[in-house]
């Protein structure tokens, strides 16, 4: 299967809702060194671990999770990619349906939401991400790959500050993976809030000893915080003051 990717940008959800931040992460041809944004500097680290690939906090916390890109084509036709996010017991489809890929497709040119999760979690609850690739049939599409950060599969792969980059190449000429994350290199490794965790997904192909299996076909970024206030500040920037 020929499988391509693009990186695109995204607009904030608050629940289903949408509000003013756009957050950009571009292809670029370039390793360039990228320092994390300023407005993540307030936040107070949230203590977490991530279980079987599910992030879960010994405190109380808030998150928002964001698409930074995703793309696949089967030869020059595109394949539907859906997502969604388990939250403590609820599974939750802020990009539309996760079963119905009409529905719920993310894999298209332009913007994408972020989504802010209005409740704040309680200690032991965990985040997942869970994604589903379809292939086009001549009655509707069959789904291809499933696959969950809750379940520890080997088609995801979650980063952390400090974590070495991944070094996949992109198969028949396609971005590197790098390229996908290049908002959050920094001196060769990955550059993140101790608060947060990506996640790299394969929905292309069964085979991963395959050069198409190159880890791009869903990127996704969680940012935990203590509150919800303090994410209003990563979303929004902080307030000014006025005499």
């Amino acid at each position: 299967m020929r499988i391509k990717k693009f990186i695109s940008g995204s607009s904030l959800l608050v629940g289903v809702v949408a509000v003013g931040l756009t957050t950009v992460a571009q292809a670029q041809s370039s390793n360039t060194d990228v320092s994390r944004p300023s407005n993540l500097a307030g936040l107070r680290t949230v203590d977490f671990q991530i279980e079987r690939g599910a992030i879960v906090s010994s405190n109380d916390f808030a998150f928002i999770a964001e698409i930074l890109g995703s793309q696949i084509t089967s030869g020059n036709t595109p394949i539907p990619v859906t997502t969604q996010l388990r939250a403590g017991g609820d599974r939750i489809t802020p990009w539309g349906s996760f079963t119905n890929p009409r529905q719920g497709n993310v894999n298209f040119a332009g913007s994408r939401d972020v989504y802010l999760h209005p409740e704040v979690l309680d200690a032991g609850e965990g985040v997942a991400v869970e994604a589903s690739s379809y292939i086009p049939r001549r009655r509707g599409f069959s789904r291809h790959i499933t696959a969950s950060s809750a379940l520890q599969s080997d088609f995801v792969i979650a980063l952390r500050d400090g974590d070495p980059l991944p070094e996949i190449r992109g198969f028949s000429g396609q971005a590197n993976v790098v390229e996908f994350l290049v908002n959050y290199i920094e001196n060769g490794k990955i550059r993140l809030h101790e608060n947060q965790v990506i996640y790299l997904f394969e929905l292309g192909t069964s085979n991963l000893n395959s050069a198409a299996a190159d880890f791009q076909d869903l990127v996704m970024i969680v940012t935990l915080a203590e509150s919800l206030e303090e994410l209003d500040v990563v979303v929004n920037g902080p307030v000014a003051d006025y005499d």
